[in-house]
């Protein structure tokens, strides 16, 4: 796995997502439900055929902020 735009495809450990303030407010089964869908795309081919433009894009600005004390 290579790190950048396609990372945001790969953010399926529950562990992960946790620590992503959006994913940990939903609810819970339904992203379960989601993030299943999601890994039968990933292993058929469908998300990288639906977001090849996203896989070759040198970055990918989704709105998140880190922000560091220090």
């Amino acid at each position: 796995m290579s790190s950048g735009p396609a990372e945001v495809f790969r953010t399926r450990s529950t562990r992960a997502r946790a620590a992503v303030s959006g994913l940990a407010r939903l609810d819970q089964d339904r992203l379960r439900q989601a993030m299943g869908r999601l890994a039968d795309d990933l292993a058929a081919g469908r998300r990288h055929e639906r977001h090849r433009d996203l896989l070759d894009a040198d970055a990918l600005d989704v709105g998140y902020r880190l922000v560091a004390a220090g």
